[in-house]
């Protein structure tokens, strides 16, 4: 990682305390509507109360129960007490646990879309946030590092930053888990897999990633935005396997339902290709 990101980083963890410090004599302001926020999420409890959460009873105005789990293999969402869907029942799957707070809808698609393509790197505090918010919720097992999807040097350079790697930071940072962004690499730049079937993305994602003999026993949970076919993060659980990971968990901010995969990323590729900012469309 890039020195200037490092020190960015440090300058973003020192604004946070310091924000934190002085949130009640100025509370923040909601990203989305910019009305107050009520904490130092960024966010305000009416919108916040409107995401499209994949389990309701998280919402924070629900008062029920849980009731679903995601399947353990593509992390559609389940009726409680059921591991895999129809589909992947006969299939293994590469991940000890999965975490996915929301559908990939409104707003959580704007949010994310404003971060990967808009440049809002501010987004990726409240979205990290989120990501953590969930895994305390669902009580899951914390692991060793936090492995955010890696992005070839190629794509990073274009871009600037990696948004996963964003997200892991904010996570790791309310969670008290180590980003550990050596770990692993992507040493292929692939194609654009929007558009291609399941197949085809296995395909063209295969060899792309190689981890580092640092991962040897440890327990590791890979971080990304958004979970479409999962070939991309299935092909990287596979290699931490293979040099010697003793356990592989899925952390994502959002699913996109398997009808929307392809709507959904084409038309992030055009506002990416346009040079489009949804600057316009949010606060």
């Amino acid at each position: 990682m890039p020195k200037s990101y490092q020190k960015q980083h440090k300058c973003e963890g020192l604004r946070t305390r310091v924000l934190q410090l002085f949130s009640r004599a100025w509370p923040g302001v909601c990203c989305i509507c910019a009305h107050n926020a009520f904490d130092d999420s960024d966010l305000c409890q009416h919108c916040r109360s409107h995401f499209p959460y994949l389990d309701l009873s998280a919402a924070p105005t629900s008062s029920a129960s849980r009731f679903m789990t995601l399947c353990i293999a593509c992390g559609l969402p389940l009726v409680a007490g059921v591991n895999q869907c129809d589909t992947c029942v006969n299939q293994s799957s590469p991940y000890a646990q999965m975490v996915i707070p929301f559908r990939y809808a409104h707003p959580i698609d704007r949010l994310v879309t404003g971060l990967k393509y808009g440049g809002r790197v501010s987004y990726g505090r409240v979205l990290g946030n989120l990501l953590a918010d969930e895994v305390q919720r669902t009580g899951v097992t914390l692991p060793d590092g936090l492995l955010p999807m890696p992005m070839h040097q190629s794509r990073y350079k274009q871009r600037g930053f990696n948004q996963a790697q964003e997200l892991a930071f904010w996570c790791g940072s309310r969670l008290g888990v180590r980003v550990q962004n050596h770990w692993a690499e992507r040493h292929v730049d692939t194609p654009a897999l929007a558009g291609l079937s399941k197949a085809s993305r296995e395909l063209e994602i295969r060899g792309a990633f190689q981890a580092d003999t640092k991962v040897e026993g440890q327990h590791i949970a890979i971080v990304d935005d958004v979970l479409t076919t999962g070939a991309s993060s299935t092909e990287l659980a596979r290699e931490l396997y293979d040099t010697g990971a003793k356990s592989v968990s899925l952390w994502v901010l959002a699913r996109t339902a398997s009808a929307d995969v392809d709507q959904a990323e084409f038309i992030n590729m055009r506002l990416s290709d346009a040079g489009s900012s949804v600057s316009s469309k949010l606060p």
